[in-house]
């Protein structure tokens, strides 16, 4: 893997590790009681006026592009269970599992560029 590749790594890795923690130090105060009253609750919240409903359908919308980009790269560069990351996404937070599927990304890369430059070409 290129230097350039590793370094995309990291500041993937940084991005994922510190949205989960900004991002799950907000959703504890939410733990009210059960899993299910918890869901609730924090959905309701995200509709309670304009603002919040705009940014909630944004984020709806931009995380369905990207689940389609994702399949489709997944099948590009033969990334396996890329289910996991679009399921994990949607139940710990797709701000973590997109950088982890962009690290997966990477790699593939580089595995299928050094199988490319492996390979023998034909004389020509």
């Amino acid at each position: 893997m290129e230097n350039s590749a590793k370094i995309r790594c990291w500041i993937y890795l940084l991005l994922g590790i510190s949205a989960t923690v900004v991002c799950m130090n907000q959703n504890v105060h939410y733990i009210s009681g059960s899993f299910i009253q918890t869901n609730i609750d924090f959905w309701k919240d995200t509709w309670v006026n304009p603002a919040s409903r705009s940014i909630t359908l944004d984020i709806f919308f931009l995380t369905a592009s990207i689940a389609v980009w994702m399949i489709h790269e997944a099948m590009r560069l033969k990334i396996k269970h890329v289910w996991a990351y679009l399921v994990f996404g949607l139940i710990i937070a797709i701000s973590l599992t997109v950088p982890l599927f962009l690290i997966a990304r990477e790699f593939a890369i580089a595995k299928n560029n050094t199988k490319s430059s492996s390979t023998p070409q034909p004389a020509g």
